[in-house]
């Protein structure tokens, strides 16, 4: 509604609700003559523009092959005051030491600056609720020169200038990362491989806001806030893959391995209040009156695989695939760290058999397909089999102390929970693939479901995670 149009809603709702008007007549011919009054939507919104640049250099000889690719991304938020920012470099690079012997590395970095407004559309200091529902009658400064904001919406709901919290809170997050892997490939015998490969991911996060005191949101009480995580994650795998090929007929493949995967996190926070002025904003906590009370965190999770897999075909059309895996998670409880995952497959390539050489050119696709496999889950947050402690603060003695009590119940028989699926489909292709239909039936069942159970509150607690139940899925699908 344009500045009239809400002028006359507001005296509406009042008299409803038997009050006087809230706006008068005299007040009515001013607002008249503003026109539409102020659009909040279109302060806040802009045209906004983007820009990417790549380059990329690759090359290499017989024995030797690179590539490494650039990138710059600068693309502005459709709310002013925002923007992202991302700069990336990755290399690739495989090098063939001798006839049996490979090495290679992939590696990348980037680093991103994001600067983004609360925008969440329901909430006191989300700008776009705020555009929608401000007051047009309102103008956006209350004194322009002196740079001063109207603070908040008035009559009706408690709103926040946008437009002032858009321009004037500060929300700056600065992402730097790192992907990498290493590896090395040797055929010791023929057609027997041995691959190692060492791969990271390092992220480091830094968060950083800042409320100046001439905004509604600070209730004349500047407030900054320093964020900082850190995650590592690394993974190494040790694989050994035979393949063989006997008489044309027969083409077997067998894998066999390890991997190790550990992740680290660590996080800390810190707030301060009360500035003198807002020229350094977070730079400088120490610059604060009121120090809040930081935070920290620090956790770790780990999985040992250990993987076999062997792929038969006999003449390209008879296919059989066995699949096994033992997987073993921190996260667990101390009697159930590890979990057995087979899964095997057959298929048939039905269209290579002679009896279809007279429809192949209708139908040159035909296979059918059958397996059945399990899976297991390991998301359910770290630490959650253990007896865990968290920390508190108590008066005693007319004085605040800080202390711990139990938080959690332990549940050392806590295991994965195991989905199982039989799968079986048809793939057809007609008119060389121009035309492909797929089927299929499969039946899905989930045991011993992760949830959190309620115990009795005289345990002290009120839950538990434990296994319970199971969930079953059944479905025809065609594509």
């Amino acid at each position: 509604m344009d500045a009239q149009e809400y002028a006359q809603l507001v005296n509406e709702a009042y008299t409803n609700d038997g009050l006087p008007a809230y706006y008068s007549e005299s007040q009515l011919a001013e607002i008249a003559r503003l026109g539409k009054g102020t659009d909040w939507q279109d302060e806040l919104y802009r045209t906004a523009l983007s820009q990417t640049y790549q380059l990329t250099f690759s090359g290499g000889d017989d024995k030797t092959l690179y590539a490494i690719f650039g990138g710059y991304l600068n693309q502005q938020g459709i709310i002013i005051n925002s923007d992202f920012k991302r700069y990336s470099l990755r290399l690739n690079l495989d090098r063939q030491i001798s006839a049996t012997f490979k090495i290679g590395t992939h590696l990348s970095g980037s680093h991103t600056l994001n600067k983004t407004p609360p925008t969440d559309s329901g909430g006191e200091s989300g700008v776009s609720n705020g555009a929608l529902k401000m007051n047009p009658i309102m103008t956006v400064y209350s004194d322009k020169e002196a740079g001063e904001y109207t603070q908040v919406n008035i009559p009706g709901i408690l709103i926040p200038n946008p437009i002032a919290t858009a321009k004037e809170q500060v929300f700056d997050n600065a992402t730097s990362r790192f992907l990498g892997d290493m590896y090395a490939e040797w055929e010791f015998l023929p057609d027997l491989k041995a691959k190692v490969s060492v791969g990271a991911d390092i992220m480091y996060l830094k968060s950083n806001s800042y409320t100046p005191s001439t905004i509604y949101q600070a209730q004349g009480q500047s407030k900054a806030t320093v964020s900082v995580n850190r995650s590592i994650n690394w993974l190494n795998k040790n694989i050994l893959t035979w393949n063989k090929e006997i008489h044309g007929i027969h083409t077997l493949n067998i894998l066999g391995g390890f991997t190790i995967q550990r992740n680290n996190i660590e996080a800390v926070s810190a707030t301060a209040s009360d500035f003198v002025n807002d020229i350094m904003k977070y730079n400088n906590l120490g610059a604060g009156s009121i120090y809040g009370q930081p935070t920290s965190k620090a956790e770790e999770w780990s999985l040992l695989s250990y993987l076999a897999r062997v792929n038969y075909s006999l003449y390209d059309k008879y296919l059989f695939s066995a699949n096994a895996r033992i997987d073993g998670s921190s996260r667990f409880g101390s009697n159930n760290k590890y979990g057995f995952f087979p899964s095997g497959s057959l298929a048939w390539r039905v269209t290579e058999e002679e009896f279809m050489e007279p429809v192949k050119d209708l139908l040159n696709n035909l296979k059918v397909r059958v397996s059945y496999g399990f899976t297991g889950n390991t998301e359910i947050g770290v630490y959650e089999s253990l007896a865990t402690l968290a920390n508190d603060g108590w008066v005693i003695g007319n004085q605040l102390v800080s202390g711990f009590y139990p938080n959690k119940i332990p549940n050392p028989d806590l295991k994965w929970e195991r989905t199982g699926q039989f799968d079986v489909g048809i793939d057809m292709g007609f008119w060389n693939n121009r035309l492909r239909i797929t089927t299929d039936y499969y039946r899905k069942e989930t045991r011993d479901l992760l949830y959190n159970v309620v115990i009795p509150t005289t345990s002290g607690f009120d839950s538990m995670l434990r296994n319970i139940g199971s969930v079953e899925i059944k479905d025809l699908s065609f594509l």
